[in-house]
């Protein structure tokens, strides 16, 4: 529990802490997300279940657990969880207020938010506002923990990815391509019905029944791109630091040695073999990106495109894997103030990271066609060989 309390916004959500800054800031309850309250004071979480048979879904490979803490000021001190399902929802709801009789329907507005949640692989603040916005839903803005800065500068680089795509897309019709640009852009970003963007779906020879999904799933990997940019260099970090540390300030026994030189190749290797996974996944979206954008091949593009939605989940999944490892080696590294550290201390952050990168892959790459050769667009900030 303690690892999930300490996760980063890709994995975690705190619903209780921003039910307590909307009752501080507004002082108005009606503006809660929630109206169980026991969801107010909740945590949600994005994991990875291994077990089959408590997988909710098998399109989807993570799962979101809802935490409700004994004491909503002491997460730490244990509390009660499930898996999200509304059959899982009514029956710990049912549990929580002691009756079997309690009319769900009442609270479907409570399972229309949770399902929104559950519908993203992260809970990255612009992926969660993008959804509620699609799903017509409108919590406060608290909820989303966006600056008006940072909202414009996210917004203005996914614009950036997205109209070059309308673009080509739209090269071959007859319409005023400059209007039905503009138009597009923004309705492809919040994505709020099929009809409205039916030129696009019609252009790209996207199946209509799953368009949507197909086009949020594209926006979501083209955000990742700027979360991955931004873990870059944190993840480069703690691999040298890996590299630095091989040895402690104790002396070892064999067996001992032997041991750490094991658990640190081991944890080195998993994040060299998903940062080469993440970054096969990104060349896949560059090329069909580029093969669309830049010599009108829009077979290829929408072949990616039908398969983008396991790419989605499976970098959203590695996302949050990557970012808790960063966070918990920073945590460590602080605890150290400059130390060299024991055996024993070592060992345990060790022990923390093979947990959270020995979850095996949600998903492989689609077969890549030959490179196109440009390197614009796309995951183009990558740097291939970082471990």
């Amino acid at each position: 529990m303690q690892i999930f309390l300490r996760s980063g916004p890709a994995r975690k959500y705190d619903v209780g802490h921003f039910s307590r800054r909307v009752a501080a800031e507004t002082g108005d309850s009606s503006a809660l997300l929630f109206r169980t309250h026991f969801l107010n004071h909740s945590i949600l979480f994005k994991s990875v279940v291994i077990d089959k048979s408590y997988k909710i879904s098998e399109s989807r490979p993570i799962s979101t657990i809802i935490y409700s803490p004994y004491d909503y000021l002491k997460p730490g001190d244990g509390g009660e969880s499930f898996i999200f399902s509304e059959e899982n929802f009514q029956r710990f709801f049912q549990y929580k207020v002691r009756s079997e009789t309690v009319d769900i329907a009442s609270f479907s507005s409570d399972l229309d938010a949770l399902n929104v949640f559950d519908s993203v692989p992260t809970f990255s603040p612009i992926i969660i506002e993008l959804a509620f916005t699609r799903s017509n839903i409108r919590p406060s803005s608290i909820y989303f923990d966006l600056t008006p800065e940072l909202r414009v500068k996210l917004n203005t680089h996914m614009k950036a990815r997205i109209r070059p795509l309308i673009v080509a897309a739209y090269e071959q019709s007859s319409c005023d391509i400059e209007r039905a640009v503009e138009e597009m852009t923004s309705k492809l970003l919040y994505l709020e019905d099929a009809d409205s963007v039916m030129p696009l779906i019609e252009a790209l020879r996207l199946d209509p029944s799953t368009a949507l999904e197909v086009l949020s799933s594209w926006i979501g990997i083209t955000y990742f791109e700027y979360e991955y940019a931004a873990l870059q260099p944190q993840l480069r970090a703690l691999s040298e630091w890996i590299t630095k540390n091989a040895k402690t300030k104790d002396s070892l026994r064999p067996n001992e040695s032997e041991y750490l030189g094991t658990l640190s190749r081991f944890v080195r290797g998993r994040m060299k073999e998903e940062w080469a996974r993440v970054v096969d996944l990104s060349k896949t979206y560059r090329e069909t990106y580029h093969a669309l954008v830049f010599k009108s091949d829009i077979k290829r593009f929408s072949d990616f495109l039908n398969s983008c939605r396991h790419v989605y989940w499976d970098l959203g999944e590695t996302l949050g894997r990557f970012e808790q490892a960063t966070i918990a080696w920073r945590m460590f590294e602080r605890q150290l103030m400059g130390h060299k550290p024991s055996y024993r201390v070592v060992i345990s952050l060790y022990t923390v990271l093979r947990k959270l990168l020995g979850a095996p892959p949600a998903a492989t790459a689609p077969d890549p066609e030959d490179a196109l050769g440009e390197n614009r667009g796309g995951f183009s900030t990558l740097t291939a060989d970082l471990f």
